[in-house]
């Protein structure tokens, strides 16, 4: 899987690369890294760490859920955390150049001494 695909997928990058705007659930966000780390155990340190930033960003506000909720949204306590598209989308842009710099200095050759 691409993190960048992923994000594009969570609609925190819009089709044609722009900015979105608005607010996204974060768990949607969390599950969308958690995935990303089963599918890539060898950088796991970047995407707990990319988790840990979701965790510590800047609230959007919480939506808070009735018995009935739309779209049949449900969580146990009964709210839902919010966070804004453009901070998930910056981390999301933070962890893809950590992997790619990651990656890049791994699979270039030893210098020959």
């Amino acid at each position: 899987m691409d993190v960048m695909s992923t994000a594009r997928n969570i609609g925190l990058i819009a089709a044609d690369g722009g900015s979105v705007f608005g607010t996204i659930e974060r768990h949607v966000v969390i599950a969308a890294l958690n995935e990303l780390a089963l599918a890539d155990t060898d950088d796991a340190d970047l995407f707990a760490g990319a988790i840990e930033n979701v965790m510590a960003s800047r609230s959007a506000g919480v939506e808070r859920l009735g018995s009935t909720s739309f779209l049949g949204r449900t969580d146990e306590s009964g709210e839902i955390q919010l966070s804004y598209r453009s901070a998930m989308a910056d981390i999301f842009l933070d962890l893809a150049i950590d992997l790619g710099l990651r990656h890049s200095v791994n699979s270039q050759p030893s210098p020959v001494v």
